[in-house]
């Protein structure tokens, strides 16, 4: 029986149908055996094109010459160069977290008093290793400093709230000073420690069972100086307010600041009124000097506007405020509009300048070029 011309039409369809299949078929597997075998290599371009788009950047590396190394049981080298998050400007690393735990080593020595500070065998002094990073933006800045910081734990605690720029001056009185210190640097918090001076107002304003004195000898006093700068370690400088009653005793008074600047300490001067004697010491010294510009017991909106106006005309200035909860309320607000009005906060160190002892005239040499840094701006109260 012979087959019809209908169904071997039928199968031949069916037979080049599938051989059409099997052609595609083929096909797909060589598009996907040749993608398969590419794709490494598709791959390593794509890795190649992104990475020319990354920018490493650099984490808070010491700047050169300030590398500080830490002692046993503290920060390590290998810690320092993987510090917090920084913001780089113009090569100043400026921190955005913690600054790195003191006491940072040989920047101290061991005494009976307790530990003190001291330059390193390398140079490091401790005001450059202990102030607060700062890379100036082109505005005024206003720098402030809590006093009494330590004394009251409630308010002390409340004042490491504020912005890191704000400075911290902390008492040698107060209770566990090097926790007070340690808390200070874990907020971002540059630290200054109080020296404590008699004064005209002795009898209304004591000054401490461990204060210098004009009537003790200058033993006395340095061991009283010694004692204080072993409360605690991780400060830039100290903060001292000194009067007529200090000031007509220039070799004492002379000596013991000089103690300070000698273990590469700031100082900060809290009279408003400055005093030529110590800021000629500081040049003859190579010291760190800064004067404060106004002091306030209350902060308030009056207060906010002198303070802006001064730093408008003079590009900087420094300001003290007692720790109390209505002034930390107060500075807490106004430090959030100071951005919009075009100033900026700034640590009490920034102020410091180093001054040196200008060598003598040489005949026909060149005029030096304009200094850029004018040192501080002294601006008596109104």
């Amino acid at each position: 029986m012979t087959a019809s011309p209908t169904g071997t039409r039928d199968k031949k369809f069916q037979r080049a149908f599938a051989q059409g299949l099997a052609g595609v078929a083929l096909v797909y597997a060589g598009v996907y055996g040749f993608v398969a075998m590419k794709a490494d290599e598709t791959v390593g371009r794509i890795q190649d094109n992104l990475a020319t788009s990354i920018m490493l950047i650099d984490r808070a590396a010491p700047s050169p010459g300030t590398q500080i190394v830490q002692p046993s049981g503290t920060t390590t080298v290998a810690q320092i160069d993987t510090a917090p998050e920084t913001v780089a400007t113009e090569h100043i690393n400026v921190p955005t977290g913690p600054l790195q735990p003191a006491p940072f080593e040989g920047l101290v020595e061991t005494a009976p008093e307790g530990m003190l500070p001291k330059i390193s065998a390398e140079g490091i002094n401790p005001f450059d290793a202990y102030k607060r990073p700062y890379a100036p933006n082109g505005v005024p800045a206003i720098a402030l400093a809590v006093k009494d910081y330590g004394l009251s734990a409630k308010e002390s605690d409340e004042a490491l709230a504020l912005p890191p720029e704000v400075s911290l001056i902390l008492s040698p009185y107060a209770e566990n000073a090097e926790m007070w210190q340690k808390k200070a640097r874990e907020s971002g918090h540059e630290v200054w420690l109080s020296l404590p001076l008699e004064n005209d107002r002795f009898l209304e304003d004591d000054p401490g069972p461990r204060a210098l004195l004009t009537r003790a000898s200058l033993p006395e006093n340095q061991k009283r100086l010694s004692w204080i700068l072993s409360r605690a370690t991780g400060y830039a400088g100290v903060a001292a307010e000194t009067d007529k009653t200090f000031i007509d005793m220039h070799a004492m008074l002379g000596d013991l600041i000089t103690t300070v600047y000698k273990r590469g300490l700031g100082y900060f001067e809290l009279n408003t009124f400055g005093s030529e004697f110590l800021e000629t010491l500081a040049i003859s010294q190579n010291g760190k000097f800064i004067q404060l510009n106004e002091s306030n017991g209350n902060y308030n909106d009056k207060v906010f506007t002198r303070l802006e106006q001064k730093a408008r005309a003079d590009g900087f200035v420094t300001a003290t405020m007692a720790l109390t909860p209505r002034n930390l309320e107060a500075v807490k607000l106004w430090a959030l509009s100071l951005s919009n009005k075009g100033f900026e906060l700034a640590p009490v160190s920034a102020v410091a300048s180093a001054k040196t002892k200008q060598p003598p005239p040489v005949e026909q040499a060149a005029p030096p070029a304009p200094a850029s840094d004018t040192g501080p701006i002294i601006i008596q109260n109104d």
